[in-house]
């Protein structure tokens, strides 16, 4: 026996800059058969000549319960044209299968392009 479950989506966002200062917000929404997910990001970013700070919030409902959330700041410095620095920290909680999973994750990242 084959069994296709069919998902139903949708996201919607906006994005808004002014004088180096960005600001996003997404809303997502998909029906997997009786169940609604629904995930809402938001973030700013706010760039100042080689440097750029980072945020971003998301968190992620199953149903009516809060199943994932999560955190990110993030700090990017171009060294010269092509070479950029990236230091990054992040907070997830995750309630997978009725067991919470948190995790810290810190990040550093050279990034070149050429």
């Amino acid at each position: 026996q084959i069994k296709n479950s069919t998902t139903t989506g949708t996201t919607a966002g906006v994005v808004a800059s002014l004088s180096g200062i960005t600001l996003g917000y997404e809303q997502n929404k998909s029906e997997e058969g009786a169940t609604d997910i629904t995930g809402t990001i938001m973030g700013v970013k706010y760039t100042m000549g080689d440097v750029t700070l980072a945020y971003e919030d998301s968190q992620l409902e199953t149903g009516s319960t809060k199943t994932d959330t999560s955190k990110q700041l993030q700090v990017s410095y171009t060294i010269t044209p092509g070479i950029s620095a990236v230091a990054s920290t992040s907070e997830v909680a995750s309630d997978i299968n009725t067991t919470q999973v948190d995790k810290d994750l810190t990040e550093l990242q050279l990034k070149v392009s050429f």
